[in-house]
C-alpha cells in the first residue's frame, strides 16, 4: 500500500483499473489488486453450503407461516431463521454431496401451546381426514388449526390455515388431482385466535396418493413417526 502526497485537488474512493484507492484520516492511498486467485472451497465448505440450500429451498415458500407461528421468535433470530437452522441440524440425512430431507423432523411452528392429543390421519372418502381430542379444559376451544401438505414429488406446499377450530376436533381435506401419483407429508399445528401463539408441529405422516380408473380417490398411507 502507498500514500498519496501532494495533491489536495481530488479524492478517490473504489477500485479504477488495477488499483484501489481509500482515504483514511485525510491521506490517500492507494494498493494493487491481489493476483491470487480465490481459493476452491473446501468439502466442509460445500457441505455446509448444500444443507443452506436445501434448507432454504424447502422452506422458503412457507416464509410468511413459519414467521407467525414460530412463537415466541429466538433472541436475535427470526421464526423463519430459527426453522432453518431447526432444518440444518436436526432434518438432513445422507453425506454431502447425496443429501436428504428428513420429512418427518420438519418443523414450520414451535410454541407453548398445546398439541393435538392423539392427532391421526386417516383416509375418507375422496379426501382425508385429520383427527384429534381435546383433552381438558386448558386448552383452549378456539385455537384455530393449520395443515400443511408437502409434496415430496414436486416439492410443492399446500398449507389450509384456520381450517378447523381445536373443538371440531376434525377436519376433512379433499386433495387436487395433480398430487396423483405424488408422495406427500402431512403436518398439523394450532394458533390461537389472535395468533400470538402456536404449537409446535406434529407429523401426520405419509401418503401416496393414487386415482383410479373410475375417478374415485384412493389413498394408500403408510404413517411414518
Amino acid at each position: 500500500m502507498a500514500r498519496i502526497t501532494g495533491s489536495n485537488i481530488f479524492s478517490l474512493s473504489g477500485k479504477l483499473g488495477g488499483m484501489v484507492y481509500c482515504r483514511w484520516k485525510d491521506t490517500q492511498y492507494v494498493r494493487t489488486l491481489s493476483n491470487k486467485p480465490p481459493k476452491a472451497p473446501t468439502e466442509a465448505q460445500m457441505a455446509t453450503r448444500a444443507k443452506m440450500k436445501l434448507a432454504t429451498r424447502l422452506l422458503s415458500p412457507l416464509r410468511s407461516v413459519i414467521e407467525t407461528s414460530w412463537t415466541p421468535s429466538p433472541r436475535n433470530m427470526t421464526g423463519y431463521n430459527a426453522a432453518v437452522s431447526h432444518f440444518i441440524r436436526h432434518c438432513i440425512a445422507g453425506t454431502y454431496p447425496d443429501l436428504v430431507p428428513v420429512y418427518r423432523r420438519i418443523v414450520f411452528s414451535k410454541g407453548t401451546l398445546p398439541q393435538g392429543t392423539g392427532a391421526s390421519l386417516h383416509q375418507c372418502g375422496g379426501g382425508i381426514k385429520v383427527m384429534w381430542h381435546m383433552r381438558s379444559w386448558l386448552e383452549n376451544p378456539l385455537d384455530r388449526a393449520t395443515i400443511v401438505i408437502f409434496d415430496a414429488t414436486n416439492e410443492e406446499h399446500l398449507v389450509l390455515e384456520n381450517c378447523a377450530l381445536r373443538s371440531d376436533e376434525e377436519v376433512v381435506l379433499h386433495l387436487p388431482e395433480g398430487y396423483a401419483g405424488d408422495t406427500l407429508h402431512c403436518y398439523l399445528f394450532f394458533r390461537s385466535d389472535d395468533k400470538r401463539f402456536a404449537s409446535s408441529t406434529q407429523y401426520l405422516g405419509e401418503l401416496n396418493y393414487k386415482l383410479v380408473l373410475t375417478g374415485f380417490a384412493t389413498f394408500l398411507m403408510s404413517a411414518q413417526s
